[in-house]
């Protein structure tokens, strides 16, 4: 619990969005502690965890900024490591926990999925300010959106693997309910344009192959009757997107090819993914933050800069 860490917070900022008794449930656990919790509720800006992010940001006074989502445990030291790393290495921004063994290095590329582990760590002050705090119109993947702000922007980053806290064991539903919240490569080709296909196009790829599936396993019946060796290419077709997945997403990462039984259950999220790419085809004049495009050393050429 935070607030029994060896080092406590100064203070502890919650933005609710809840319809049930948590604001309630919050005021009574703060009346019996010394530390400062304050809950606000969610501003009408934006939407979903982003806007929660920004409004958090708005809000935050101090000079280091510790994250970390409500389905962890962490050491009771937690907030003291984290302090003191800070002091002895000024020169970074970032210090993010990663649940890959024995790693305790600095983090170069946004891509490593370390360089702003939002779930468990802490940032600067003023490298929150440089990127102008998150995006609140991003309402999931505003973690990835500040990552690859927070890189062009600059800023240095450190990961290590002693700060991994434990996870609270999730139900199916928690998981499906993850897997349909988690945003395509849409939401950033709007805010980025093409820029963001050349950066990281395992996205838009991956999202584009999903899309497909899923209107070929629709399409799949209609063809089987009329044209049936079309039938069987849309299957075998949807069947190796599925496995390539399966690969790009675990088993490139093994040191030996071995594909274990917990890997198929992978094979739902790659359609998923098609269903959140389809379902934010829809207009939008969002004001994206682009804070921290311009800053700093611009990195892998141009900064993708606003497209608007």
């Amino acid at each position: 619990m935070l607030v029994n860490q060896t080092r406590p917070p100064d203070r502890i900022l919650i933005v609710d969005a809840s319809s049930d008794e948590t604001p309630r449930i919050i005021r009574e656990f703060a009346e019996g502690t010394t530390v400062s919790i304050d809950c606000y509720e969610q501003s009408s800006r934006g939407r979903g965890v982003g806007a929660a992010r920004q409004d958090i940001y708005e809000r935050f006074t101090g000079d280091l900024l510790a994250c970390l989502d409500t389905n962890r445990h962490v050491a009771d030291n937690w907030i003291e490591r984290q302090v003191a790393f800070h002091r002895a290495n000024p020169e970074y921004d970032v210090l993010s926990a990663t649940y890959l063994s024995s790693w305790d290095q600095q983090v170069d590329s946004p891509k490593s999925g370390f360089f702003f582990q939002q779930a468990n760590c802490s940032i600067k002050r003023e490298a929150l300010d440089r990127v102008e705090g998150w995006d609140p119109w991003l309402p999931r993947g505003e973690d990835w959106d500040m990552q690859i702000r927070l890189w062009l922007s600059g800023a240095k980053a450190y990961a290590k693997s002693s700060l991994h806290g434990d996870e609270i064991a999730e139900t199916e539903e928690s998981t499906l309910n993850k897997a349909l919240g988690r945003p395509s490569s849409v939401a950033f080709l709007r805010k980025y344009g093409w820029w963001y296909a050349r950066f990281h196009p395992e996205h838009p790829t991956g999202d584009a192959a999903s899309v497909f599936s899923v209107l070929a396993l629709l399409a799949t019946p209609l063809l089987l009757l009329s044209v049936p060796v079309l039938g069987v290419l849309s299957l075998l077709t949807v069947v190796a997107l599925t496995v390539v997945f399966i690969y790009m997403k675990a088993i490139r990462y093994r040191s030996t090819f071995e594909l274990r039984a917990r890997d198929f259950r992978l094979a739902p999220r790659f359609f998923v993914l098609g269903y959140t790419a389809l379902r934010e085809f829809r207009s939008g004049d969002f004001s994206w933050n682009y804070g921290g495009m311009n800053d700093g050393d611009e990195r892998d050429g141009a900064s993708p800069g606003p497209q608007r």
